[in-house]
């Protein structure tokens, strides 16, 4: 595997460079989302992931590969910065993506950022920065939609911080194929992320019974899973945020990523899952997990 593997990661000045995109993303996410009916407030669920952006070198490739092994559909937004789209598959906002080709010396792959929901976005990015974290976009308003923050963590993995002024989608049940499923730290330091994440987002550490190999940790709020945590068997690989997507079949989406330009990195394997996990970049380098739900048995 290569270095760049799982979500990638590299030097300080790319992350910084990265986040000095992100400015008008979630606003206009955001103004994407909100424009259905207008609905009463909900609440704030804290450490819930809530949004998530593709920064892209390639974008129209990465049109035809979400478009092509998910049926996303992209929707121009403008902005005076960066441009934008937002992702919906059947009407629905699923994600954003943004233009960063113009950046390709600082980011020569894309990435996918994700947002932790916290219920008060600047004390969440202080307290990272207690924590020898870094604020690489210190919080602000985006619009009249939410307040949001970019950060570091120590290991170096890149998180968004936001509060969503209508608040968060409610917990139970999950969406329909080609939606985020679940999240995953991949650690270089497993006990460190897992000492750094309880006490700056809260989280509740339950560990798993051991199953395989690797150790494996599930991070809570609210007695509600929210994201899982285990050390990369991979040396190679940094520290980094996975997002999941759900499939219907993952030796079937491992397929079809080849055929749209996209790598499989981790391919399904009975011993991992049953067979229904794979791990894949898309073609410009954005890495993501392919997972079947509710996991059933030997892929096909």
């Amino acid at each position: 595997m290569s270095r760049n593997t799982v979500g990638p990661r590299g030097s300080g000045r790319r992350i910084v460079a990265v986040a000095a995109v992100l400015v008008p993303i979630l606003a206009l996410a955001a103004a994407s989302a909100l424009r259905a009916a207008p609905e009463p407030p909900r609440p704030t669920i804290p450490g819930k992931f809530v949004w998530f952006d593709l920064l892209t070198t390639d974008p129209p490739a990465a049109e035809k590969f979400y478009g092509g092994l998910f049926g996303w559909t992209f929707e121009v937004q403008k902005t005076r910065e960066n441009p934008y789209k937002v992702a919906r598959l059947g009407g629905t906002p699923i994600a954003g993506m943004v233009d960063v080709s113009a950046l390709k010396k600082e980011v020569p792959e894309s990435t996918w950022l994700s947002y932790a929901s916290v219920s008060d976005v600047d004390k969440a990015a202080a307290g990272i920065k207690g924590l020898k974290g870094k604020v690489l976009r210190e919080p602000a308003e985006v619009g009249t939609y939410a307040r949001a923050a970019v950060v570091a963590d120590p290991q170096g993995a890149l998180l968004g911080l936001v509060k969503l002024a209508k608040g968060d989608p409610p917990d139970g049940g999950q969406g329909p194929e080609g939606t985020f499923l679940w999240m995953e730290y991949v650690a270089e330091d497993a006990p460190g992320a897992l000492a750094f994440y309880k006490d700056a987002l809260g989280y509740d550490v339950n560990r798993l019974d051991a199953v395989t190999a690797v150790e494996y940790f599930v991070l809570k709020t609210g007695g509600i899973s929210r994201a899982g945590l285990f050390a990369s068997p991979w040396k190679e690989v940094k520290s980094n945020w996975l997002p999941y997507l759900r499939v219907a079949d993952a030796a079937a989406a491992a397929r079809k990523v080849e055929s749209l330009g996209g790598r499989v990195l981790l391919a399904p394997k009975p011993e991992i899952r049953n067979g229904t996990l794979a791990i894949v970049a898309d073609p410009s380098g954005a890495a993501v997990a392919l997972q079947q739900w509710p996991i059933a048995g030997p892929a096909k």
